[in-house]
């Protein structure tokens, strides 16, 4: 059984992980799909551009109020404002499925790895995944460093999805300020972290490259 076999161990959790990054993908390509389809011009970008120079201009600063009263630019600016609107929708669906894949992975690892240890160490608490790691080390195993501190960055950033700012997020200022959209303190945090630096595909290669060194 996966209990008492690493191999059967392992290859189980690389499967489950497979599985998981599957259905990310499928998932942030169907709602893509579903934004890109309900975009109300093709032509928004490009009015956006018009009017907001047309606007900027002094030199018909006059003019401004006929202009915005004319049909054309009133359409121009509903399409607008309604595409802005559902692609700050679309950003929030698609930044909060990422981050709850990426707490799910880290959770599932972090439970099965706890649950096979469990099998031979009943004394130790293993209620983390460091504490996990420890145990493991402790047994002569060599976890790379690059890898602990992945995991690490990892655990701060779910830490702060959860439940704000605390310690985890003084430590991502000081030690990962890049994940970051801001290292300055705020009360907006949803958008906290900037997605070209957090995402699924990192961590699920982390855990990959972890599982494989037990």
């Amino acid at each position: 059984s996966a209990k008492s076999n690493p191999e059967v161990f392992k290859k189980l959790s690389l499967k489950i992980l497979n599985i998981a990054k599957d259905i990310m993908d499928i998932m942030l390509d169907t709602i893509a799909f579903g934004y890109e389809k309900s975009l109300p011009s093709p032509y928004c970008e490009k009015a956006a551009r018009e009017i907001n120079a047309l606007l900027k201009n002094e030199a018909i600063k006059e003019m401004k109020y006929v202009l915005l009263k004319r049909k054309n630019i009133e359409d121009f600016k509903h399409l607008i404002y309604e595409s802005w609107e559902k692609l700050y929708v679309y950003k929030h669906i698609k930044y909060d499925l990422i981050m709850s894949f990426i707490i799910q992975i880290y959770l599932f690892t972090e439970k099965e790895i706890a649950m096979f240890l469990k099998q031979k160490y009943t004394s130790e608490n293993l209620n983390t995944m460091f504490s996990c790691i420890n145990v493991i080390e402790k047994e002569g195993k060599y976890i790379d460093k690059n890898i602990k501190a992945k995991i690490d960055m990892y655990r701060n950033i779910i830490n702060v999805y959860k439940h704000g700012k605390g310690k985890s997020f003084d430590e991502l200022k000081e030690k990962n300020c890049h994940v970051l959209n801001s290292c300055y303190d705020s009360n907006d945090l949803s958008f906290v972290f900037n997605l070209k630096f957090v995402s699924f595909e990192e961590l699920y290669n982390t855990l990959i490259n972890f599982i494989n060194e037990l």
